[in-house]
């Protein structure tokens, strides 16, 4: 059996040499593994002195890259922050840098000589090549700061040879030695002899704009000259004698330019002035003139052009102050016709500004009148008016709505008080605390009068009224303002103040209250006074031609029902009772309260709810309580009395004269005798004709019918003085009516 003998790695196999044992033994068999065991000791030697300098190898060589790592980083802070700023200077700080660091590799005793050799070695070739790096870049530093110091040089001769002329050909001969000097040593300053010549004429140039005795007449000859090639241009290139010219006209343009803005600032505002005032012509010229003397000659022809136009503008639009929608589109109608017929013309250009200045009038016009009519009737009144006897108080209330009337506005667009005068209300109004500083402030206004001599018109207070009511005046507020007498009106008011209601109401004990109390009788019978959507509400909207209900009347009368609910709630809070909790007021008690908070109504107005349609109610003042029976029966007289060609009633599928139509006008006038109600308009003046449906009545006219309370209540004066005259006959009730025909109607 062969056994093989492995040295683990550490050299070859060794195969001992046997062979057939016998009795005598041969001598080389016994030498074999002696030698075997020599030459494995050998090999063993040599790989553990392999395995040594392998390890020192890898020792110098970790020490080598510690060493580059740690030094090189700091020759680099060396060369971005060195000491000195020469090349010498910075040799000595990169050899004693180097130096340091080599002393400390010297200084390793964890390394032998030959790797502290070779650590050095490496380490001094990568300073070396940093530090080169370093001098290189220190030495750039020096040219161009050398450079620098030269551009310093020259611009400091440049500067020399402006302030003295004398002295130029010495301080150019400087100059021209230190430009060569510089190219000698490398050193690009950027300038030659010629060009520092013409830098010389730019700075002389600049220098003289400076001089506040020269004129703009001089600058502007001497760019005439510069431009010819004379002067500053004798000698100089295209592009050179452009640059000095430009340097001229920059300051030219730098001394007209605040003369040319001031002008036109001046024509501008002498051009507002005549638009708006007609006063400002002479201030128009001398602008217009002012531009001529900076040039601006096409400006100063178009602010002449204007100014004329301006004023006969104004002089048109001021006779339009108070005009007409159809009297302002006449006059635009004959300006633009004018304008159609100059075109091609040298009335051209005056004639589009005719029709411009106008729009632009016009435009204005309509956002004054749309942000606060009143105030424009009102300053235009002082203004074309101004030798009425106290001008100060303007137009009266009548006068301004009249105005506006006149000017095309309508219903809600019309205003008896200016923004101001309202802002200034609104204020009285959030600070009231008694119903006499409600109507404090409405007589203030001039929303209502204290001299019961001098009522405010029904119209006015009525438009008043929708003003200051589409506003911070709320609807209880109204009502004390109404009645501040009123027993319920200090309550009425503390319960519309806010904060004043403290107790909690949620959102369903908010509907169960205002449900209770659109069914209470004096409510209910007031909501039937404002019902519909085809007579004047209760807010001052227009008569419609539809018997559908309408948003505003369905939230005016949701107004009232809240009015009502929230006085109900601070009567229940001044009872010290709530809607919940312990305190929570009995469900059979609520009711008690709302019937106390509706007498609001009954406080103020009298009802007549006995004509044929249910729905609907007249709501009269109560001074007007003994009256009603009168008004009713000529009311009722009035219907009575209407023919089939009293109504107006069109059928959309049948042509008048067709029997049919007819047949339908008859029915129609049947069902208005049997089944009509009377609304009051909203101002309280008239009394209107509602169908069945609760639609308004129209006459032949197409025009609402309606009965004037005025007029009925003359009728009864008249009968009542009648009656005197012959006190021993007082007439029957049905004669009260016979004494005067219809035709009063």
């Amino acid at each position: 059996m062969r056994i093989p003998i492995y040295n683990k790695g550490q050299g070859p196999r060794v195969r001992l040499a046997t062979g057939q044992l016998s009795q005598r033994a041969n001598s080389s068999a016994f030498e074999a593994p002696g030698k075997a065991m020599a030459s494995l000791g050998e090999t063993v030697s040599n790989i553990a002195n392999q395995f040594g300098m392998a390890e020192k190898k890898a020792q110098a060589g970790e020490a080598k890259n510690e060493a580059i790592s740690n030094y090189v980083p700091q020759a680099q802070q060396l060369i971005d922050n060195p000491k000195s700023s020469t090349v010498s200077g910075f040799d000595i700080e990169a050899g004693a840098f180097k130096k340091g660091a080599i002393a400390d590799i010297d200084s390793r005793t964890d390394l032998t000589r030959s790797q502290r050799a070779f650590v050095k070695d490496n380490l001094s070739r990568a300073i070396d090549s940093k530090l080169a790096i370093g001098r290189a870049k220190v030495f750039t530093q020096q040219q161009s700061q050398r450079k620098n110091q030269a551009q310093a040089a020259i611009g400091v001769y440049i500067d020399e040879a402006v302030s003295n002329k004398a002295l130029r050909p010495e301080i150019m001969s400087d100059i021209n030695n230190l430009i060569l000097d510089a190219n000698n040593d490398g050193l690009n300053v950027g300038w030659t002899i010629d060009s520092v010549g013409f830098e010389i004429d730019k700075r002389e140039i600049l220098s003289e704009t400076t001089d506040t005795n020269k004129s703009i007449s001089y600058f502007e000859d001497e760019k005439e000259r510069t431009l010819k090639g004379e002067g500053r241009g004798k000698g100089r290139s295209a592009s050179e004698i452009g640059q000095l010219a430009n340097l001229y006209g920059s300051h030219i343009s730098y001394l007209k330019g605040p003369l040319t803005a001031q002008a036109k600032v001046d024509a501008e505002n002498a051009l507002a002035s005549i638009r708006t005032t007609g006063k400002g012509a002479d201030k128009a010229a001398a602008a217009a003139n002012a531009l001529r003397q900076t040039g601006q000659y096409e400006l100063a022809n178009d602010v002449d052009l204007q100014a004329s136009v301006a004023a006969t503008t104004f002089d048109v639009v001021d006779n339009l102050t108070f005009a007409s929608p159809k009297q302002i589109s006449d006059q635009r109608d004959i300006l633009s016709s004018q304008s159609r017929a100059a075109a091609g013309t040298d009335l051209a250009r005056q004639r589009e500004l005719e029709v411009s200045m106008f729009d632009k009038a016009m435009t204005r016009r309509k956002e004054l009148i749309a942000a606060d009519p009143a105030s424009y009737v009102v300053e235009n009144f002082k203004r074309k008016f101004p030798n009425v006897s106290d001008p100060t108080k303007g137009p009266t209330k009548d006068q301004i709505i009249t105005a506006q009337s006149e000017m095309g506005l309508r219903g809600n667009q019309i205003k008896v008080f200016t923004v101001a005068e309202v802002n200034t209300f609104s204020n009285a109004i959030s600070q009231a605390q008694t119903p006499e500083d409600v109507t404090a402030a409405l007589v203030a206004v001039g929303g209502i009068s204290s001299d019961p001599d001098s009522p405010v018109r029904p119209e006015v207070e009525a438009a008043a009224m929708r003003q200051l009511r589409a506003g911070e005046f709320k609807l209880a507020l109204n009502y004390v303002a109404n009645a501040p007498d009123a027993p319920m009106s200090k309550q009425l008011l503390s319960s519309a103040q806010p904060g004043n209601i403290k107790i909690s109401v949620t959102p369903q004990n908010r509907d169960l209250l205002n449900e209770q109390v659109r069914t209470n009788g004096e409510v209910k019978k007031h909501l039937n006074s404002m019902l519909g959507g085809l007579f004047v509400d209760f807010q001052g909207d227009s008569i419609r031609s539809a018997a559908a209900d309408t948003q505003g009347m369905r939230d005016a009368r949701q107004q009232h029902i809240d009015m009502i609910s929230n006085l109900a709630v601070f009567l229940i809070q001044e009872d010290g009772k709530s809607l919940s909790g312990d305190n929570k007021v009995d469900a059979t008690n609520i009711q008690g309260y709302i019937n106390q908070a509706a007498t609001v109504f009954d406080e103020r107005y009298s009802y007549i709810d006995t004509f044929p349609n249910k729905g609907t109610s007249l709501r009269l003042p109560k001074y007007l309580q003994n009256d009603a029976d009168f008004i009713e029966k000529r009311l009722n007289l009035a219907v009575a009395k209407l023919g089939v060609d009293d109504v107006y009633y069109r059928s959309s599928p049948y042509a008048k004269v067709e029997k049919t139509y007819d047949m339908e006008k008859d029915q129609y006038l049947t069902e208005v005798k049997t089944g009509f109600g009377w609304i009051i308009s909203s101002d309280g003046s008239q009394a209107i004709l509602v169908d069945r449906n609760g639609g308004a009545v129209f006459d032949s006219e197409a025009e609402p019918i309606s009965k004037s309370l005025s007029e009925i209540l003359s009728i009864q004066a008249a009968q009542k003085a009648k009656i005197a005259e012959n006190e021993n006959q007082p007439p029957r009730p049905d004669a009260e009516i016979d004494a005067f025909d219809v035709e009063t109607f």
